[in-house]
């Protein structure tokens, strides 16, 4: 059991020595601001999950959501596990309950990559049923089963459990580049990778010529973000921040977060902008409003643009009084 809370620790540890326990807190708001913003209650998104997580569907199982079966395993496992073991006062009995507890992060958004940092650890209880197993005829069966079911997990498609990978008639256009360090293992299009490759040109030479020191990213692509973190100090929480003209759900999820999360995101656009850049798209200029946030462009910042087809509806905004 000590080795089981170790990385708990250690998890902790880090948070608080880098000032990250508040953001911590504050992340697990999630769920509450997704309920905000599609108006549903705690017992709906309950319901929504079980009908995910007990979707016995031929098709689902075998082809949409094939890792869905394994995660049903743990699930059932864990619950009939805690319930019969708890009377015994077992320390494993806590990892189901755990296990259990961390589903709450799938309620409102039902993916592999959350049920793979939460339920998953339902499987240390299951390889501790496994092992008290006396009879080495079952253990094998059983394990061996479980193992053919987590092997279908992984389709050799792309879906959500396997979202890079690349059809066959795209591998000539697809391509790695290995100029960006926190993507030379991806296979993306010509044009994306031309579109990052301008961004960072963009930035190095705005950075050098017009004093600029800070970002905001108001798109909703997060990784302008993470390649202009390199470069200079950003201006925002989220990642990502964008107002759609035809997806009003997704604008209000997007002001839901900005609110919880980043409520003086205008307010440090509106203090920097004689040394900011801005990324943005050609519907959000030169008046971004929405609500109650309201921001103005016009006269503050110059536009250039980006030669790639996947920058054809993103901008950058400079500073008015830079001069290239």
């Amino acid at each position: 059991m000590f080795y089981f809370f170790l990385p708990i620790f250690f998890f902790f540890i880090y948070i608080l020595f880098n000032n990250l326990f508040y953001d911590f807190i504050e992340s697990n708001k999630t769920v509450r601001v997704v309920l905000n913003t599609y108006e549903f209650n705690y017992l709906e998104i309950l319901y929504f999950f079980f009908l995910n997580i007990f979707n016995f569907n031929f098709k689902n199982l075998l082809i949409i959501q094939p890792y869905n079966l394994v995660f049903l395993i743990l699930f059932i496992f864990n619950i009939l596990y805690f319930f019969f073991i708890i009377k015994k006062k077992s320390k494993i009995a806590l990892i189901s309950f755990i296990a259990l507890c961390m589903c709450y992060n799938t309620f409102h958004n039902y993916k592999l990559y959350k049920l793979s940092t939460g339920l998953i650890i339902g499987i240390i209880p299951f390889a501790f049923f496994l092992n008290t197993l006396k009879d080495i005829n079952n253990k094998i069966i059983i394990s061996f089963l479980f193992f053919l079911v987590s092997l279908n997990s992984r389709n050799f498609f792309k879906d959500d459990t396997n979202p890079n990978f690349v059809f066959n008639y795209k591998t000539e256009i697809n391509i790695i580049n290995d100029k960006f360090v926190y993507f030379n293992y991806l296979k993306w299009n010509k044009e994306q990778w031309k579109l990052y490759e301008e961004f960072t040109e963009k930035i190095l030479l705005l950075k050098k010529n017009c004093n600029i020191e800070a970002f905001n990213n108001l798109t909703s692509n997060g990784f302008f973000t993470l390649l202009a973190y390199d470069h200079l100090k950003i201006n925002q929480k989220l990642l990502w921040f964008e107002i759609l003209n035809y997806e009003p759900n997704l604008n209000n999820l997007f002001y839901n977060f900005l609110k919880n999360y980043d409520s003086y995101l205008i307010d440090n656009i509106n203090k920097n902008l004689d040394r900011l850049l801005v990324i943005t798209t050609s519907n959000n200029y030169p008046d971004l409003n929405y609500k109650d946030l309201n921001l103005n462009f016009a006269g503050k910042f110059k536009v250039m643009k980006f030669s790639s087809y996947y920058g054809r509806n993103i901008i950058f905004l400079y500073p008015e009084k830079c001069n290239l």
